[in-house]
């Protein structure tokens, strides 16, 4: 009987070995497309529109066709589709863009580097073989970026009393404008967050104060990285609705009211306010009070998203993709402006 067991382990370490070879030469196949680079010079009759990557470097390219990101000397990033035929891969919309933005003209050189997961580097010489100045300044011209409302701290606040069930009343906090039409927000001063999480098939909810404005200390944001942040979110595709959000000052550093896009309010979510059941990308159970305007047909998150934005460690201009998989379940896609993460400084309140 001890023999068999020793069998059993013996030969358990063989697999457990053999799995742990072919896990490194998986990751050696992978690490050696990254950092590869070609060089072309440039032509206007036959690069203008679209430019053909040289063939002997499509062996780093294997599985890679579809929206990849060109990242010029500026560090902003530029959209293009790599595409192929039977001649090999080339990089077409989007590319025109990159080379008006860049300027690029005849006999321009340019190296690119894959630096995996869809992402080249260009680093463009002029025609005195010197990296070209003007690229350091580059900025994609289009806009991919919504133009965001004003803060809601902006807008004129008012205070009209909310009915309890007791007889008592209390103040409503304000009106926040959501996609050019008025929320009015139910939730007052005190409320409280709620976070919810399922153990061994029970749930346990825990109770916590109401939580506390923030300053962020992350470095600025780029328009490219904002930019960048919206298409990875926009890539998101799901047979369940969606929908996005990119993060402001109040949904994510004070008030902690985060609006909802009216279209996905109307046709997929409750038309009552409802306690909804969030779940971010490490599957960690969260619950939210939705509120919801029937006047607009707006809703909006409350109590619970302050506790679920901290704790995910949200910052503006993050863009967040909402997916619905149920009536009161939402799964919650992040997608950072900057991947650099860094701690929240408490806002004083000398009031």
């Amino acid at each position: 009987m001890a023999g068999q067991q020793e069998r059993k382990e013996s030969r358990a370490a063989m697999a457990r070995r053999e799995n742990g070879k072919r896990e490194e030469k998986g990751k050696e196949v992978d690490v050696k497309k990254f950092g590869q680079r070609f060089c072309t010079v440039f032509s206007a009759h036959e690069s203008g529109e679209r430019l053909r990557i040289p063939p002997s470097f499509s062996q780093y390219l294997e599985n890679e066709i579809g929206l990849v990101y060109l990242f010029g000397q500026s560090g902003n990033p530029w959209l293009a589709d790599l595409a192929s035929d039977t001649e090999g891969f080339f990089f077409e919309n989007g590319w025109k863009d990159f080379v008006t933005d860049h300027s690029i003209e005849e006999g321009h050189i340019l190296t690119f580097c894959y630096n995996g997961d869809s992402h080249f580097s260009v680093v463009i010489f002029d025609e005195m073989y010197i990296e070209k100045p003007s690229a350091f300044h580059a900025k994609p011209s289009y806009d991919l970026v919504a133009t965001t409302e004003r803060d809601e701290e902006d807008k004129q606040i008012s205070s009209a009393p909310l009915e309890e069930n007791n007889g008592t009343k209390r103040n409503r906090t304000g009106e926040i404008d959501a996609n050019s039409s008025k929320l009015r927000k139910h939730s007052d001063v005190a409320s409280i967050d709620y976070k919810s999480a399922s153990r061994n098939g029970t749930e346990d909810v825990m109770r916590v104060q109401r939580q506390p404005a923030v300053m962020s200390q992350r470095p600025p944001v780029s328009q490219g990285w904002k930019n960048y942040a919206l298409q990875k979110a926009k890539q998101y595709k799901s047979k369940y609705p969606i929908t996005l959000q990119i993060m402001k000052k109040t949904y994510v550093y004070k008030t902690y009211f985060m609006i909802i896009p009216s279209e996905f309010v109307r046709e997929y979510l409750p038309h009552t306010d409802k306690k909804l059941t969030l779940f971010d990308p490490h599957g960690n159970a969260w619950e939210v009070t939705y509120v919801y305007c029937s006047q607009r047909y707006a809703g909006a998150f409350s109590g619970g998203w302050g506790k679920f934005s901290l704790d995910n460690h949200l910052e503006e201009f993050d863009v967040c993709v909402f997916e619905l998989l149920s009536e009161d379940i939402i799964i919650v896609h992040i997608y950072r402006a900057n991947a650099m993460l860094t701690q929240y400084l408490l806002e004083s309140s000398d009031e």
